[in-house]
């Protein structure tokens, strides 16, 4: 076994011996000097145990290497008397590529402190659900929460202070809903929640998430409390409206409780 470059392919290539079982084939080379040429039908050593083209390998070998990361390429190399003497294949490694490319898509829809749902991830995420929902004639339940007190917290004891707060509060979400709920951090102290579960026992819900909160700060140590305002919206669809309207409606009822919080007698 050797290593040789092919003209169009910056990996190393390695040639191999006559019936040589291969991985895969994409039939990717085209006539290069040498003698190289694609594979007839049903020649190609990456598809076949034997030249012959009996025995066919299982499509298993290439799964497996596309999984890791893996990307094969393949084309024979013919004698003068017209047979193929060897199987040029040719392998490159991506998978560091594919990981970083995992975690790019990863980082790009989750919030790096708490690891929930960004906005931009809450957004897509719930745009199908919603398609799903219209589908489905089925309700959904959007809440709108403000964790109250954060800025304060920032202000007097730092920001490490906040976001220890901010990630005990999105720990309490995440125990409290449903894996089938969508649950984020827009940003700062702001918060949303689509339940797609039981969505009309709304009430119920945020009765229990208060109660959650309210068991932490009877038993949490930490300087600060925990609390927080809440604005909910029940999406429809028989009366369809776009998920912009619904989180507006929400965030502006979480605005008016947070101000009767503020002035009671108002």
């Amino acid at each position: 076994m050797y290593c040789i470059k092919a003209r169009h392919e910056r990996q190393p290539t390695a040639v191999g011996e006559r019936k040589t079982k291969s991985a895969s084939c994409r039939g990717r080379f085209s006539k290069d000097r040498g003698g190289h040429r694609p594979f007839p039908a049903g020649a190609c050593p990456h598809c076949v145990l034997d030249h012959g083209g009996q025995r066919r390998a299982s499509s298993a070998d290439s799964r497996q290497l596309y999984r890791h990361g893996g990307h094969h390429g393949a084309s024979a190399i013919f004698g003068s008397d017209g047979q193929i003497n060897y199987a040029l294949s040719a392998f490159m490694d991506i998978s560091e590529r594919k990981k970083f490319q995992a975690e790019l898509k990863n980082l790009s829809i989750h919030d790096d402190l708490t690891g929930l749902l960004n906005r931009r991830g809450f957004i897509t995420l719930a745009e199908q659900q919603q398609k799903i929902a219209n589908r489905a004639q089925l309700p959904l339940l959007m809440l709108f929460i403000d964790l109250d007190g954060l800025k304060k917290v920032n202000d007097s004891r730092g920001h490490q202070a906040g976001d220890e707060m901010i990630t005990e509060f999105a720990a309490i979400l995440k125990e409290h809903f449903r894996k089938t709920d969508i649950v984020a951090r827009m940003g700062g102290d702001e918060f949303a929640v689509l339940v797609s579960e039981k969505p009309r026992e709304g009430k119920a819900i945020i009765e229990r998430l208060r109660e959650r909160v309210e068991a932490r700060n009877a038993f949490s140590g930490h300087p600060y409390r925990l609390d927080f305002s809440l604005g909910s919206a029940l999406y429809d669809p028989a009366k369809p409206c776009d998920l912009d309207q619904l989180i507006s409606q929400s965030d502006e009822r979480m605005y008016a409780e947070k101000k009767k919080k503020k002035n009671p007698s108002a």
